[in-house]
């Protein structure tokens, strides 16, 4: 999938993993609802990330869940139920990649509702891309380079952002660099051309 900031889009459809790496830098997040952006998730994610039980939750994962309180308090990451006929299409497309709930209800839902889905799991990627098409689909780096283009996020950010990140054990780094090169030679190219 190659990155194109003038297809980004503003309101996906948000999986597990994507959810806690979009949370994981304070700046890459403030930065995108300033933008803006407003993320959308099923119940099937909610459960994931909320409630589903783990063995002995990080002090990682206690952080990053009282920042997905705190963003759903403030109207972010609202939560949508599938209907049964929703649910049989997951059950239908759970058959054809071995996926987590999540990832194939989000998959789904945006395929329901005609928006894009944001996803940092190579699998999911590549199955929302057959069922979506390659422009409905994006990653979290995606939107890293997005606000590169569009002059929000500085080079020092950056950095800042990568610490953020691998501070509550995120490993993008490459991804984040990558997305950045890229923001910024869309943004350059644009600025020859005389695009806004």
């Amino acid at each position: 999938m190659a990155f194109d900031p003038q297809n980004f889009s503003r309101f996906p459809v948000v999986d597990t993993c994507a959810v806690w790496h979009t949370l994981s830098s304070q700046t890459l997040y403030r930065s995108a609802v300033a933008q803006g952006c407003k993320h959308v998730v099923t119940n099937f994610v909610i459960y994931e990330l909320l409630h589903k039980p783990r063995a002995s939750p990080d002090h990682h994962q206690l952080e990053l869940k009282s920042r997905l309180l705190h963003s759903q308090q403030n109207g972010d990451f609202q939560s949508h139920a599938l209907s049964l006929s929703d649910l049989s299409e997951v059950a239908s497309i759970m058959n054809r990649k071995s996926l987590g709930l999540g990832e194939i209800s989000s998959i789904c839902l945006a395929r329901k509702v005609g928006i894009a889905f944001q996803s940092d799991d190579r699998h999911a990627k590549t199955l929302a891309s057959s069922v979506l098409g390659t422009a409905r689909v994006q990653t979290t780096c995606y939107l890293l380079g997005w606000l590169v283009f569009r002059s929000v996020i500085s080079d020092g950010q950056v950095a800042e952002i990568i610490e953020q990140h691998e501070s509550v054990g995120g490993k993008l780094r490459e991804w984040i660099n990558k997305l950045n090169m890229q923001g910024l030679h869309f943004r350059l190219m644009n600025s020859k051309t005389g695009q806004p």
